[in-house]
């Protein structure tokens, strides 16, 4: 069974709003988080809090997610890796916490950097890369891991690899411009679909969709 380690994750971890406010403070100081403090990841780092702040004044749930929430009774935590500079992340992030706001405490996010914690990152790395965001659904009590999610919603990472193999002469700016426009037409669709499935495979596995583990 794989299990995090609570303690570790609750003593280290930040909430949302804390993460936000972390990047503020360090934009502020012209600093973004994580080691590679190159003007790119800089510009990177005050593009992705322009995305967070707009998406955070424009999310809207729809009711079926109020109607998840009525049936769960019991709740989970969610360790969320990720790193200021990351567009994903950006992209990603803002509807987690909206998720997590409309479960009236069923849903509890604890956020690490990955730079900062490697040994947790190191854990959860996808096609053996440090990929992220990545979200690791656990039981608050025993720490088993019940699902993970990431670094991208299953449709947008489908095309994403489907991109750079068939255009591989297109740069990482270039697919991460449409990638962006592509997160932007979705209006975050793909996310609350992925997010969704995950909630359903964890509390009601005879009814879900499918799987997205």
């Amino acid at each position: 069974m794989e299990t995090v380690d609570i303690e570790y994750i609750k003593n280290h971890g930040m909430s949302y709003l804390q993460y936000r406010d972390l990047i503020d403070k360090l934009l502020a100081d012209n600093k973004t988080t994580g080691l590679d403090q190159s003007e790119k990841n800089l510009n990177y780092a005050k593009l992705n809090q322009q995305r967070m702040h707009r998406l955070e004044k424009t999310i809207v749930l729809d009711e079926s997610f109020t109607a998840i929430f009525h049936k769960i009774d019991r709740a989970i935590e969610v360790l969320v890796i990720t790193e200021g500079w990351c567009g994903d992340s950006a992209q990603i992030c803002p509807w987690f916490n909206a998720l997590e706001n409309e479960s009236n405490g069923k849903i509890k996010s604890y956020y690490l950097l990955r730079d900062e914690h490697p040994e947790i990152m190191d854990r959860f790395l996808t096609n053996g890369n440090r990929a992220i965001p990545k979200f690791v659904f656990f039981d608050p009590k025993t720490g088993e891991v019940l699902a993970l999610s990431g670094p991208r919603p299953t449709a947008i990472q489908d095309w994403f690899l489907d991109t750079k193999a068939k255009f591989q002469d297109l740069t990482k700016d270039e697919i991460g411009l449409q990638l962006h426009q592509f997160y932007t037409k979705d209006k975050g669709h793909e996310i609350l679909s992925d997010f969704k499935n995950i909630l359903n495979t964890i509390y009601f596995p005879s009814t879900a969709s499918h799987s997205v583990l």
